[in-house]
């Protein structure tokens, strides 16, 4: 079996990953966040047309890629908080059906707060949507704690 590699992802690839995101954070919204499937698709337009100026990373964020061998496995893609610049911010991370189940999510959160620290910042925060067990016991793993809770009801 190949080995799992972690390394910074192939400029060339950017443009496709910032697709993937705005994909996975539409239909999150939409699925798990409540929001209508237009109004989450609109906002997260707006959003990465913020995060990723003229289709590229921000100063002081990037995005790690994981592959087994020749096959892409997942990615995280972390920066400085937005209102919070002296803490590290897990912006999104993903793991590829194919990879699931093996560690590879495990190892990119390992990744994400090992770049965090080499570049001196001392907490790395992150968002994960409430129906997300599988991510909320990932990180709950590796001691993360709920800092703040929002909930809804459908009236």
């Amino acid at each position: 079996m190949a080995e799992l590699t972690i390394r910074p992802l192939a400029p060339a690839r950017l443009s496709a990953f910032i697709t993937a995101v705005e994909n996975r954070y539409a239909e999150q919204k939409a699925a798990l966040g409540g929001v209508p499937a237009d109004i989450a698709q609109s906002q997260v337009r707006a959003e990465t047309a913020a995060m990723f100026p003229d289709g590229r990373l921000l100063p002081g964020h990037t995005v790690l890629h994981a592959s087994i061998g020749d096959v892409d496995a997942g990615d995280v893609w972390i920066g400085p908080h937005r209102s919070e610049p002296q803490l590290a911010f897990l912006y999104d991370i993903a793991v590829d059906p194919q990879a699931q189940g093996r560690g590879t999510g495990r190892a990119l959160l390992a990744a994400a707060e090992q770049w965090a620290r080499a570049q001196g910042y001392t907490e790395l925060s992150l968002h994960v949507f409430g129906g997300n067990e599988r991510a909320i016991a990932l990180y709950s793993s590796r001691g993360y704690r709920t800092t703040d809770l929002i909930m809804r009801r459908h009236l």
